[in-house]
C-alpha cells in the first residue's frame, strides 16, 4: 500500500456526488473480464455498503469504482487498492491534490474540490488520471439572498428596487446546524424571466444589454454582470444588483463552487414602480394603444388617474358634441421603459418618459383621426382644462398626420 505523507491532507467539506473526470483512453484497453469479474462486484458492493460510515470517498464513475474512509487519504489509498485489484499495474505516483488540481500531463479534466491523482503502469504503458474525492453525504450547506439592510420582500421575492437604481444584498452559506459558514466560494448567476413587468416580448438582447447587473468589490464579475463569484466571510459575501431600465422580475441562481450548497428562500429582485393602477373603462373618454407585446398600457398612480377623471370629465361637459378624449399610453403595470418598436429603447420610436405612471397621450391628430382626435379648435380650451385640474399638457409630434398627440404630465 502506498504511503501517503499527513501533509498532503487537504480538508475538504463537498464536490458532486458523481463528478465524472476525464478517463484515460489507455484505461480503454482494460479488458472485459476485469471490469466483469466476481471479484470487481465484490468490492464494488462491500464498499458502497461501508460508504455511510465514512467521511470522505473517491470514486471513478466510468467504472464505478469507488472506496471511502474517515480520511481524505485513507479514502485515496483505499480507492487505490481496489483500482489495483481490479485492473492491475504498480504505483508510481499516488497524491491528493488541492482545490483545482490537474494531472501532471495536462490532459486530465480539472475538478473543483480536492482529488487523488495516480500514475499508474499497465501493460508497459503510462497512464495518468485525477478521481473526484468528496465528503460525507451529511454535510449538507445551504446558501441563502437576503437584503443588506431590511427584511425579505415576500416568501419569493427577495427586494424590491426601482429601474435604473441599485440594491445591496448579502449571500449566506449555512452547515447543518444552522450555522454561518466563512470561506465557502459562492456563484452568482442572474437572468430576466421572460415576458415579465408588462413586456409580453422577449429576445437575446434583454439577456445580455437590457437585464440586472451583479457586482461585489470583494467578488469577480463576468458576461456583463449576469455572473459573480466571491467567497463569504463572518458577514456573507454583499454584492449589488442594479436594475436596468425595463421593469421586470430577475432570478438570482445561487450555488457554491467549493462545496455542495442547496439555495433556500426567495430568489426573486422585483423591478418597476409601485401602486401603479389600471384606468378602467368608462363613459368619459376611450382607451386605446393597447397590443401584444404592451398589452396593458394604462397604469398611472392614484393622483394622476384622479387628475385624468377631472380631465376627462370637464372635457366632456365643455364639449358635449365633440368625441370623448382618446387616451393612449400611460405607462405599462409596473412603469419603466415603455419601447415601442420592443426593442428596449425608447429610440428610434418610444417614450422617454411615461415611466412612473405621471404621463399619458391623448389623441389629438383630427386630420388622421376626425372622429376620435381633439380637434384643433379645442387645442387651446384643453390646454387651459389641464392646467385647472393640475397638470400640463403639450402638442408632440406637431404636424405628423399619424402621431400628433397631446403629452399630459400630472
Amino acid at each position: 500500500m502506498p504511503q501517503l505523507p499527513a501533509t498532503e491532507y487537504v480538508p475538504f467539506v463537498a464536490s458532486e456526488f458523481w463528478r465524472p473526470c476525464k478517463a484515460n483512453s489507455n484505461l480503454d484497453s482494460i479488458g472485459a473480464a476485469h471490469r466483469i469479474s466476481k471479484v470487481f462486484f465484490f468490492l464494488v458492493g462491500t464498499l458502497f455498503s461501508q460508504q455511510s460510515a465514512a467521511e470522505y470517498c473517491a470514486g471513478w464513475s466510468i467504472y464505478r469504482m469507488t472506496a471511502c474512509a474517515p480520511t481524505a487519504i485513507g479514502a485515496c489509498v483505499n480507492f487505490y487498492e481496489t483500482f489495483l485489484r481490479v485492473a492491475g499495474g504498480n504505483a508510481s505516483e499516488f497524491t491528493i491534490l488541492p482545490n483545482g488540481g490537474q494531472g501532471n500531463q495536462g490532459d486530465d479534466i480539472p475538478v473543483t474540490g480536492p482529488a487523488c491523482q495516480a500514475s499508474e503502469y499497465y501493460k508497459g504503458k503510462v497512464y495518468r488520471d485525477v478521481y473526484p474525492l468528496w465528503g460525507h453525504a451529511d454535510d449538507q450547506y445551504t446558501i441563502k439572498l437576503v437584503p443588506l439592510i431590511g427584511s425579505l420582500e415576500s416568501s419569493s421575492i427577495i427586494t424590491s428596487v426601482e429601474p435604473d437604481k441599485t440594491a445591496i444584498l448579502t449571500a449566506y452559506v449555512y452547515d447543518q446546524n444552522g450555522q454561518v459558514i466563512s470561506g465557502a466560494v459562492v456563484k452568482l448567476e442572474v437572468d430576466v424571466v421572460p415576458n415579465s413587468g408588462g413586456h409580453q416580448h422577449d429576445d437575446d438582447r434583454r439577456h445580455t444589454e437590457h437585464m440586472g447587473k451583479l457586482a461585489s468589490g470583494a467578488g469577480t464579475s463576468a458576461q456583463n454582470g449576469k455572473v459573480l463569484t466571491g467567497a463569504t466571510d463572518a458577514g456573507g459575501f454583499a454584492f449589488s444588483f442594479t436594475a436596468p431600465l425595463p421593469a421586470g422580475d430577475h432570478k438570482i441562481k445561487a450555488s457554491c463552487t467549493d462545496r455542495t450548497c442547496t439555495q433556500q428562500g426567495p430568489d426573486t429582485v422585483w423591478i418597476g414602480i409601485k401602486n401603479l393602477l389600471p384606468l378602467p373603462a368608462n363613459n368619459i373618454y376611450v382607451l386605446i394603444g393597447d397590443n401584444n407585446a404592451h398589452p396593458d398600457n394604462h397604469y398611472m398612480t392614484y393622483q394622476a388617474h384622479i387628475k385624468l377623471m377631472q380631465l376627462a370629465d370637464l372635457y366632456r361637459r365643455r364639449f358635449p358634441g365633440d368625441p370623448l378624449l382618446h387616451v393612449n399610453d400611460a405607462s405599462l403595470e409596473r412603469g419603466g421603459l415603455f419601447d415601442l418598436a420592443h426593442n428596449w429603447l425608447y429610440k428610434p420610436r418610444g417614450h422617454k418618459s411615461h415611466r412612473r405612471g405621471e404621463s399619458v397621450d391623448i389623441r389629438a391628430n383630427p386630420k388622421k383621426y376626425p372622429d376620435s382626435a381633439i380637434p384643433e379648435r379645442n387645442f387651446g380650451e384643453f390646454k387651459r382644462i389641464t392646467k385647472r385640474v393640475g397638470g400640463s399638457a403639450e402638442i408632440h409630434s406637431e404636424g405628423d398626420p399619424l402621431n400628433q398627440h397631446f403629452h399630459v404630465e400630472h
